[in-house]
């Protein structure tokens, strides 16, 4: 008789398990984990990926104007969308971090804090932009790239 409730429960615990598998959340007493964690996946890893400068490459003196725009990302670019359509594809400096809505940059604000960007905030970026000569230099495809000094 038990064995026949432990076969009739089976099929009710793989339906369970299927559900929660979709929870959003950390099981209580364990902290989720980062979004940058070890724990990410290769395909994440590689959906976060976009355009980056050599190390050592960026230019720590920044341009006099800046170029605005709004702050997004699709897979393999970051870009600013700057109105009617147009969008200029970003590479910023190899120390610049994002994880996915947020890009932190390596200079402090005056008051000691990371300078960070989010997708979405309107922004600008310093420094020149080039025609994107769409050789598979750059992932973004945009007609247009701007080398992000450092920030």
């Amino acid at each position: 008789m038990r064995t026949r409730r432990r076969l009739a429960a089976a099929p009710w615990a793989a339906l369970i398990l299927t559900l929660c598998a979709g929870c959003d959340g950390a099981p209580r007493g364990q902290a989720a984990a980062p979004e940058t964690s070890p724990a990410t996946s290769a395909a994440e890893r590689r959906e976060l990926a976009f355009d980056r400068q050599a190390p050592g490459s960026a230019n720590q003196v920044p341009a006099l104007e800046g170029t605005p725009g709004t702050l997004r990302y699709r897979p393999g670019c970051l870009f600013l969308d700057v109105g009617g359509g147009a969008e200029i594809g970003l590479v910023v400096p190899a120390e610049v971090t994002f994880d996915g809505r947020r890009l932190i940059g390596k200079l402090p604000t005056p008051d000691g804090k990371p300078r960070v960007r989010e997708i979405g905030q309107f922004i600008s970026f310093s420094g020149p932009v080039i025609r994107n000569p769409g050789d598979g230099r750059y992932s973004c495809d945009t007609r247009q790239m701007l080398i992000a000094d450092y920030f």
